[in-house]
């Protein structure tokens, strides 16, 4: 199994992410390629790792995906994925669908994967920014945070957004349990 992924991560490297990479078909499982940033080193890294759903189990939290642990959004992420996750399965349910079925998992896998690229490139991308010394992007960066000080709703829908209750994510439904 080892060899296996060995040459895997080989092949993805050698074509650049063009071969490598699949969705879950039937009872099989996919891989996909998830984006983090090294806690000590801070350089990018890629990891590929085996689908987020298969039928009967879920992958969550930091299972599901490798955040940068600036401003907690990890655990945000974690609340709204299992919110979705629960209304989801409720949704299902109440249609008389299996739970445990592939196709209902991947229903909230797909619901899920907008709002988790933005939280992905967000919580890299601020440690990026302010860990810079380059003068055009400190200025512009400094810009930023003014703009949030003088422009109230700018700063209410950037903290929305963080929460999960934003435009750009989609926000969050509530789940009954």
């Amino acid at each position: 199994m080892r060899l296996f992924w060995f040459a895997h991560r080989r092949v993805y490297r050698l074509t650049r992410g063009r071969v490598g990479l699949w969705r879950p078909k039937g009872d099989k499982w996919g891989a996909l390629c998830l984006t983090t940033t090294g806690r000590r080193t801070g350089r990018e890294r890629k990891v590929i790792v085996g689908e987020q759903a298969l039928p009967g189990a879920v992958l969550l939290g930091n299972a599901a995906h490798l955040l940068h642990p600036v401003a907690g959004q990890g655990f945000n992420l974690t609340l709204r994925d299992a919110v979705a996750l629960a209304g989801t399965l409720a949704d299902a349910d109440s249609r008389g669908e299996r739970i445990d079925e592939l196709a209902v998992l991947l229903r909230y896998v797909e619901s899920r994967e907008h709002d988790q690229q933005l939280t992905s490139t967000l919580s890299h991308g601020l440690p990026t920014l302010f860990g810079s010394g380059v003068p055009l992007l400190a200025g512009a960066r400094d810009l930023g945070l003014l703009a949030f000080d003088v422009v109230a709703p700018l700063k209410r829908e950037f903290a929305r957004q963080a929460m999960g209750i934003g435009v750009f994510t989609g926000g969050t439904r509530r789940a009954s349990l």
